[in-house]
Formats: structure tokens, C-alpha cells, sequence
């Protein structure tokens, strides 16, 4: 934090601009002026206007690798002080308050242990009659009841100790403007891909400085994950497979997508493994270009489910935490590892000059690509183009996808980019639910020669029916 002088520089990282606004800070010397700092959103260049600004007051350019920059835009606004000092201190109580809780719990816990062991020393120590008569006391009983509630009241409070992973302490003495100003949102522009200029949240920043200090002659890899609240526990055996069995070994970063998954839900995640898990928050919608009361026309699912097909052919490699990246390794949350790997996979598609790897082919559901083969056909034709093994591709059979290694230069190609915009635009994700697995099966097949694919043989793989030997 820079020291109050004429004005004090304070930052905000918001999702959106109401939240933004909520918790802002600003300078607590009424005698000085009030600068915000403001990254909401952030999607164009630096003469956007976001929030309040009109336009930016500065502009830095950072290179940060491979090609790739963060632009770090500040606009100044005064605020309200008496508002945000108030909202300051609501953060700060609030925290307080959470800590109490949390350590009144724990001091409760050891007490009710220590009553615990003290009443069955005493029952113990009785003989069987005296303790019968003491089951039959009408005192003995409320003592354990009331020594029940106590553990309750006490389990309860070390849940959210553990969770909050705080103590009084560390509240009291906390400087929250040192950690509002550690906090930024920046855009980030990535060589390959003209669509990654998004705004980078702090999982995605942390993430980026990690790249600056990525280790010679590892591959810039990360491994990830697009999963829903509800199936975190599933989740969860999932990352202990591919811990135990690959990246306690090789350290990779873990990316997880998501929709609505809360900041407890992201620590329980994050409890439940060794790697470095680093949150990606995306939005689901039907695109601008279909009618938002679309009638699906085959292969009935969810509209979640086609949601889910259209982030993976395409949106996962316009966010802005895969910048920067050389090689993915798409999982899903019931993907389980089935013993270690003794090597590093991503070193393995490096050394070979390999491009796709895949663990099965499988047969597709054809109610779930109406047209999505003759379409391509048409794109074939009309783009003069010369598909690589596309002609010897059996129809209607595809990479099983949910183990995928890949490079990103493929996915941020030219080729594939304009495949993709022509597939998208047809609607048949939503239409007809044509899968990622078939639209990336047939861009591998048009794009990249077949020696520069790789079926991983030797890796334990399960999922659902798929047990891989």
C-alpha cells in the first residue's frame, strides 16, 4: 500500500461492478483525496470505458511470455469516504466475527472432550452396580445429554475453523488495505488467439506469475477440470487418483472451471488436494447468434449438457487463465487414475512432437450428430482444404475425450479457429447436441497428421464404463 500522501492508490477486483462498488475501499484522512483504482471487467484495450471511468488515466504493457502481455489499465474516481469506510469495517467485523466463532468452538471442543473422558473415568472407576444406579440417576442422564449438544456445538465450530483457516489474531492485526491493494483485475492478450482479452481474475494472475517463474525446460502445461457444485465429492476421488498416481511427481497446476461454486466449496476443493488448484469462474448461455427459446430437434439432453459441448470445442480456449500454456490435459471429475504414471506425460508429447493424445476411440450416438458430418464434408469443399487422415476416419467414431492431451496450438491455430466459427455458427451444439468428443475428433483428423497423434496405451484410465487396462 502506498503511504497517504496527496491521494492514496487502493485497487478493487470485483465480478461485477455492483460488487465492486460494495466493498471499494478508499482514504480514511478526510483531508486527502480518495483514488480508486478500479479493474471490473476489462475487456478491450485501455481507452475502454468501464464502471464510472471515462476512459483510463494510465496504461502499462507487461510481457509475461511466449508472446503474451497483460495490459494494466487505471482509472481514478473520489468516492464517498464515510460509505466505503463503513463497508471496510463491515468486512472486517464480519471476519471477526467468523474467528470468535471459530476459536469459541474449539475451546468448546476440548472441554467437551475432557468431560467426556471425566465421566467415563467415574464409570469406570464404579463398580457394575453403582454404575447401573448411575444410568438409573436422574442427574447422569441430562450431564450427557448436555455434554452431546456441547461436542454438536463444538464440531461445529471446528468446521469452521478449519475452513476459515483463521484465528484471532491473525484477524486483529490483518491490513485489509495491503490486501485490497495485492488484489487486481487485468486483461490479458494472448499471442495465438486474439479472443483471449478477458479479464484475468486472482486465481488467473497467480497462475500467469507462476509462468514467469516456470522452470527451464519444463512444458508450460496445466491440467483441468469444468465441474458443478454438486459433484465436488466426486471431484474429489478424482484429484486424489491423479495426485497420487502423476502429479505428486510432476507438480503441474490444476485448473477448474465452474459455473457458482462458492469460496467454502473452492477451500474444500482445495483441502482435498496436494496440487496447486488454481478457480476459473465462466458464464453459460445460449449465444448471441440462436434464438435464446431454441427447440432442440434431436438427441434430447439438457441444455446444460450442450453448454458443457460448447466449452469444450471452443470456449475453454478463449479464458484467460490458459494463456501462455503450451499443452492441456482435459479430465472430468469422475476421470480416475488407475496407477502411477512413470513419466511425465507432457514431456512425453514434447520429446515425440506429438500433438493429440487420447486413451479409446469409441463409437458415437448418431442421433447425436445429425448433419455434423456432411457439414464438415461441405466445409471441406468449400475451403479448399486438405484434411490430413479425415478421408480414412471411420464415421461416427471418436477420440473418448475425457482424457485428452493436447497441445493449445492446435486449438488456437487459424485452422482450427475458423472451423470452429463455422461449426458454431450451424447451431447444431444446440439443436442437435453435437458433442466436443466428434467436433475436436474431426478437427484432429482434418488437422493434424496422423503420427502426430498418440493412444496412451500404458495409462490406468477409468470412467463410467471405460475401464482401461
Amino acid at each position: 500500500m502506498d503511504q497517504l500522501g496527496s491521494s492514496c492508490h487502493l485497487e478493487c477486483h470485483c465480478a461485477n461492478h455492483a460488487s465492486c462498488n460494495l466493498f471499494i475501499g478508499t482514504c480514511f484522512n478526510e483531508a486527502k483525496t480518495g483514488w480508486i483504482v478500479t479493474h471490473c471487467n476489462i475487456t478491450g484495450d485501455c481507452n475502454s470505458n468501464i464502471n464510472d471511468c471515462k476512459g483510463f488515466e494510465s496504461c502499462s504493457v507487461e510481457v509475461i511470455g511466449n508472446g503474451s502481455t497483460v495490459s494494466r489499465c487505471r482509472c481514478s474516481k473520489g468516492y464517498n469516504r464515510t460509505y466505503t469506510f463503513y463497508n471496510y469495517m463491515y468486512t472486517v467485523m464480519v471476519d471477526i466475527y467468523v474467528s470468535i466463532g471459530a476459536n469459541i468452538g474449539a475451546v468448546t471442543g476440548m472441554m467437551c472432550a475432557f468431560a467426556l473422558i471425566l465421566v467415563i473415568f467415574v464409570l469406570l472407576y464404579r463398580s457394575r452396580e453403582r454404575i447401573a444406579a448411575g444410568l438409573r440417576s436422574r442427574h447422569l442422564k441430562p450431564m450427557l445429554l448436555a455434554s452431546s449438544l456441547l461436542c454438536l456445538v463444538a464440531l461445529n465450530g471446528l468446521y469452521w475453523k478449519q475452513w476459515n483457516n483463521m484465528d484471532i489474531k491473525s484477524i486483529l492485526f490483518k491490513d485489509y488495505l495491503t490486501s485490497w491493494k495485492s488484489m487486481q483485475h487485468v486483461s490479458i492478450n494472448c499471442k495465438g488467439s486474439e479472443r483471449i482479452s478477458r479479464s484475468c481474475a486472482d486465481d488467473c494472475i497467480r497462475l500467469q506469475n507462476l509462468l514467469k517463474d516456470w522452470p527451464d525446460g519444463k512444458p508450460k502445461a496445466f491440467v483441468y477440470y469444468l465441474i458443478q457444485a454438486k459433484r465436488i465429492s466426486i471431484l474429489s476421488q478424482s484429484l486424489s487418483s491423479l495426485d497420487s498416481n502423476f502429479n505428486d511427481v510432476y507438480h503441474y497446476p490444476i485448473v477448474i472451471f465452474h459455473e457458482n461454486i462458492s469460496d467454502v466449496n473452492q477451500n474444500l476443493i482445495r483441502l482435498s488436494s496436494k496440487s496447486d488448484i488454481y478457480f476459473q469462474a465462466v458464464k453459460f448461455e445460449i449465444p448471441d447468434f440462436l434464438p435464446k427459446n431454441l427447440t432442440q430437434l434431436s438427441c434430447h439432453w439438457h441444455i446444460g449438457y450442450r453448454h458443457m459441448c460448447r466449452f469444450h470445442s471452443k470456449l475453454v480456449y478463449e479464458q484467460p487463465i490458459t494463456c501462455g500454456f503450451e499443452y492441456a490435459w482435459r479430465l472430468d471429475d469422475d476421470s480416475i487414475i488407475k496407477r502411477p504414471l512413470k513419466y511425465d506425460i507432457f514431456e512425453y508429447m514434447r520429446d515425440n512432437n506429438l500433438q493429440y493424445g487420447y486413451i479409446a476411440i469409441i463409437p458415437d450416438n448418431r442421433l447425436c450428430t445429425v448433419n455434423l458430418w456432411e457439414n464438415t464434408r461441405k466445409y471441406i469443399n468449400d475451403s479448399s482444404i486438405a484434411p490430413k487422415f479425415f478421408t480414412e476416419w471411420r464415421q461416427y467414431y471418436v477420440y473418448y475425450n475425457n482424457f485428452e492431451v493436447s497441445r493449445m496450438s492446435l486449438w488456437l491455430s487459424d485452422d482450427y479457429q475458423k472451423f470452429i466459427d463455422y461449426i458454431d455458427k450451424l447451431g447444431g451444439i444446440y439443436y442437435y447436441r453435437w458433442g466436443d468428443a466428434p467436433i475436436k475428433s474431426i478437427a484432429v483428423s482434418l488437422f493434424v497428421r496422423k503420427n502426430e497423434t498418440h493412444n496412451f496405451l500404458d495409462v490406468g484410465y477409468q470412467h463410467k464404463k471405460l475401464n482401461h487396462p
